[in-house]
């Protein structure tokens, strides 16, 4: 089926129907159901505290996204206020968790 209002939601298509937006794969409602479904690109799930599975909990940032396979949309806030977005910012959050996978226990 085609839509009008199509757009993309941590890696999953969605589209808008009767002023709701779905999951185009299951017709289920995003606001209802985004927190059980694993990030579309990835297939991880978030961590408990609702980080994004891949890049998890990173030393000194306050907020971040991996893009779910949409560089463009990734960003990291760091507590400094310093901000890296795009294709940069993918890049340092998933060598960052790389590092504190392997570093951290």
């Amino acid at each position: 089926m085609k839509y009008d209002n199509v757009a993309t939601f941590r890696g999953y298509e969605i589209h808008k129907e009767d002023g709701e937006w779905l999951f185009s794969d299951t017709d289920e409602p995003v606001i209802f159901t985004w927190r059980q479904r694993p990030c579309g690109h990835c297939n991880m799930m978030n961590t408990p505290e609702e980080h994004d599975g891949c890049i998890g909990r990173l030393p000194g940032v306050m907020n971040a996204c991996c893009g779910h396979g949409e560089s463009k949309s990734a960003y990291i806030q760091f507590t400094t206020r310093l901000s890296l977005r795009g294709f940069v910012a993918r890049w340092f959050g998933l060598a960052m968790a790389s590092l504190n996978r392997r570093f951290v226990t």
